[in-house]
């Protein structure tokens, strides 16, 4: 299995999904926050930093030196297909030989890939290649780059490719619309919050205003991958594995737009959800082992769900409890790599229940047998 998080900044009073984590794992050998790959990855990326300028300064000359360092990486030989490597060719060239401007050595390979003097046609086209190779590595490059929006193109272009994704490509896929959602619901969050505590009706005109921009900007991408998972990606998956990955993104999407829907809009949002998060529970229990991390995150999804949106507490928490249980008896028969990866999740599943339970001071810590050692 494999996680798909993303760290967000989020008040302490809010309950933890997958992707979020602070302070010690549940385990001596859980890791720090993983950043939505496969298990022993690296440390998330920070929050999309877009950089506009032809001389990088900063986070932007971050970007453009993991951009060059990427595009080096697939200079070697027998390292990328002809394809791949044809459509990289001015990238690489502008890292080996281009003229050194503007006080950065990789304002070359950044003009490179963005089709330097040339029409707007082949920069647009750089993340949308028909060749999958071209996108796969291309949406590692915008991710090491920090560059969400270009990596969510180029998972989307192998996602309408109408071909199962492999674990390596949805886990892309997932980390670059979480990257860019999260990012907006981190600013509606925001912008909320400033709306509520404004007096002033013409300041609370303009405020109201940019929240609905926010607003549509994050619809749009959540019925954009809705789109996806209904045409391509759920309908593709031949295996319980991705299926249930799939259908707990199609709840998670569902689950933020009942965040910042209307009354009527909500309803319908939240019971979209909620048959996702069914179907999605269904299939984990019947086909994936209680410690599994996607069964995990689900079922730290899916509490959230209910606690959230549906104003259910005693169902969250009889899910999460559940789920925590259940993982604990098998943990024993994990190797240390799962045991990471479960007992992570884990942590946030107790996080939430005792945060769900502190107002009665009744916060849960677990069975009193067959924990992990704290």
């Amino acid at each position: 299995g494999e996680l798909h998080p993303l760290a967000l900044p989020v008040s302490a009073s809010l309950a933890r999904e997958e992707g979020q984590h602070s302070g010690p794992a549940l385990s001596v050998l859980a890791p720090a926050a993983p950043d939505g790959r496969p298990p022993g990855a690296r440390p998330s990326a920070a929050q999309p930093k877009h950089d506009g300028a032809i001389v990088p300064r900063g986070a932007a000359a971050r970007s453009c030196a993991l951009l060059m360092a990427g595009v080096l990486a697939l200079s070697a030989p027998a390292s990328a297909s002809p394809a791949l490597r044809a459509g990289l060719a001015p990238a690489v060239r502008g890292c080996r030989g281009g003229s050194v401007g503007g006080g950065c050595a990789g304002a070359p390979v950044l003009r490179a890939l963005r089709g330097g003097d040339a029409a707007p046609a082949q920069w647009d086209n750089l993340f949308k290649h028909t060749d999958r190779e071209a996108n796969v590595q291309m949406a590692k490059f915008a991710e090491q780059a920090e560059r969400y929006e270009e990596m969510m193109q180029a998972t989307r272009a192998i996602a309408e490719m109408g071909v199962e994704l492999t674990v390596e490509e949805r886990s892309l896929l997932s980390v670059a619309y979480k990257n860019v959602v999260g990012s907006k619901r981190s600013s509606w969050k925001t912008i909320s919050a400033m709306e509520q505590k404004q007096t002033d009706e013409k300041t609370k005109a303009l405020i109201q205003s940019y929240l609905h921009k926010v607003e549509r900007e994050l619809s749009d991408v959540c019925h954009e991958i809705i789109g996806l998972l209904d045409q391509y990606l759920i309908p593709n998956a031949k295996d319980a594995e991705p299926k249930v990955f799939y259908l707990k993104m199609h709840g998670d999407y569902w689950r933020y737009l009942a965040e910042v829907s209307g009354t009527s809009q909500r309803a319908e949002a939240a019971e979209r959800a909620l048959q996702a998060y069914k179907a999605a529970q269904e299939l984990a229990v019947k086909h994936l082992s209680t410690t599994h991390p996607i069964r995990l995150g689900l079922a730290l999804n899916f509490s959230v769900f209910f606690f959230e949106i549906l104003n259910m507490p005693n169902d969250a928490c009889t899910l999460a409890r559940q789920a925590f249980d259940d993982s604990c008896k098998d943990l024993d028969h994990l190797n240390e790599e799962s045991y990471k990866d479960a007992t992570l999740i884990m942590q946030l599943l107790r996080d939430n229940l005792t945060l769900w339970t502190s107002d009665t001071n009744a916060a849960y810590t677990g069975p009193a047998e067959g924990a992990a050692p704290a």
